[in-house]
């Protein structure tokens, strides 16, 4: 277990509408805020700035489970499949450990790229995206 304040990325998973879809071998959270060009006269040429829209995303990559009521293994890559093929277009995702007490990233999305990798003789993988359908909010775990 990682230590406080500390987050290791093997204990991030994703939640998709109220169920575990699986642990990832690497996830990632992107959080960008365009910056709106304020520039006039008073500041002497220099640019200056005021927050724009905001946006975010989310990225896992994931061994491949194809089915099964646990997570352990991979991610449930059908799961996510069929939310993109029947055009879900808002998943509640939760970017997060499952230790009580600890902060997580929750939010409205889509599914927006899913791509399946497997060589022959290796483990499958999968890499799936999913793109912010409103704000993102900070929780903490009961």
């Amino acid at each position: 277990m990682a230590s406080p304040g500390k987050i290791n990325g093997t204990a991030l998973f994703v939640r998709m509408d109220s169920a575990d879809i699986g642990f990832s071998t690497s996830c990632s959270i992107t959080i960008t805020q365009e910056t709106l060009n304020t520039t006039d006269a008073s500041t002497g040429n220099w640019n200056s700035r005021i927050p724009g829209r905001r946006d975010w995303e989310i990225s896992c990559d994931a061994l491949v489970a194809m089915g099964g009521a646990g997570t352990t293994g991979g991610m449930k890559f059908y799961q996510i499949f069929s939310s993109y093929m029947a055009y879900q277009q808002v998943l509640q995702l939760q970017f997060r450990t499952s230790v009580s007490g600890d902060k997580y990233f929750t939010g409205n999305a889509i599914v927006s790229e899913l791509s399946i990798d497997a060589p022959m003789e290796e483990t499958a993988t999968f890499t799936v995206s999913f793109a912010a359908a409103g704000p993102l909010s900070l929780a903490t775990l009961p």
